[in-house]
């Protein structure tokens, strides 16, 4: 289990990277490597076992693919297998990801010194994010935290909190239609917990607020800190943007941070019938260099309407061909 206070076993990762590794993935736990001890990952010792692929003995790849095809359900590692392109693309956005937080906090001890805190966000799971198939990064866009004095990405990778399913609930049932082309109404935790290490998600505020957002302090803030957070959004290089929040958040994106003009915009008021989508959404240049990023305006997350999702999946198929 993803607690927080995992045991992590690495094939094939260097000593350089073993930092990436004890930050993003053991968080509070203990790293060991068995690159050249490699049975202990057949004898399921560990809460996560991550694999570098072309670096580590033919043998043992093909030794560690038995083991888990006997073992099966018994076995409930978490197994993260990288080439070593996706590899060194998770590392070089890890750092830099860093890095930016590391100034980002510099700067609001300037412009924002009435915050005593700070919350860093960005990729929740760097074992899913970059070993996902083409087309399916995704990066969901809030407003801030509710009352969270550290990490977003952390506080999400290892388990939320009792309570958290009162805003994230609704981000699973966008992932599942996402990925499975499915709507779920009822959300098991088992699926919360696990579709929660989908994407990545960053707050246009990275100070937590209270159960109710002031809207003109978010707005301000933001505007003080959006050439940070453009910069954030291009870290990502998003196949999909998820803008949870109308108005505020959405055209914040839009407007100022991706400075895309008014005619981009899917009208939903001007749809021909109810067959088409009811959001409005557009496709961007803006988020990354050489593709295009699709952008859909959602509600708030916490908000329960649930028709929503369908209207995202009306998006997804009109969109993709889906």
């Amino acid at each position: 289990m993803i607690d927080g206070n995992n045991k992590v076993l690495t094939l094939g990762v260097q000593p350089d990277e073993m930092e990436f590794v004890q930050e993003k993935f053991a968080v509070s736990g203990i790293v060991s490597d068995v690159t050249y001890q490699y049975e202990a990952v057949l004898a399921a010792c560990g809460d996560i076992v991550i694999i570098v692929k072309d670096r580590i003995p033919a043998k043992a790849w093909k030794d560690i693919q038995s083991y888990r095809l006997e073992a099966g359900s018994v076995d409930d590692t978490v197994y993260y297998t990288f080439s070593l392109e996706q590899w060194l693309e998770a590392i070089t956005v890890y750092r830099d990801e860093k890095a930016l937080m590391k100034e980002w906090r510099q700067w609001w001890q300037n412009i924002h010194p009435e915050y005593d805190k700070f919350n860093p966000d960005g990729v929740v799971d760097y074992g899913r994010y970059f070993t996902m198939p083409d087309g399916k990064r995704i990066l969901v866009i809030l407003k801030e935290t509710n009352e969270l004095a550290t990490s977003l990405s952390d506080f999400l990778f290892c388990g939320g909190s009792r309570t958290y399913y009162k805003t994230w609930n609704n981000v699973a049932r966008w992932m599942n239609v996402i990925f499975q082309d499915e709507f779920i109404e009822y959300v098991p935790r088992a699926v919360l917990d696990d579709a929660v290490h989908n994407f990545a998600v960053m707050n246009i505020k990275k100070y937590a607020g209270g159960n109710t957002a002031d809207k003109s302090e978010v707005k301000r803030i933001a505007k003080d800190d959006r050439v940070l957070l453009a910069r954030q959004i291009r870290l990502y290089k998003p196949d999909l943007i998820i803008t949870g929040g109308w108005n505020l958040v959405s055209d914040f994106v839009h407007d100022i941070l991706l400075k895309e003009p008014k005619s981009n915009w899917y009208n939903p008021e001007k749809r021909a019938d109810e067959a088409e989508p009811n959001l409005w959404y557009y496709w961007t240049k803006n988020a990354r260099t050489g593709k295009k990023t699709l952008v859909v305006s959602m509600p708030h997350p916490n908000r329960t309407a649930i028709k929503w999702v369908l209207e995202l999946q009306k998006v997804l198929h009109k969109e993709f061909g889906k």
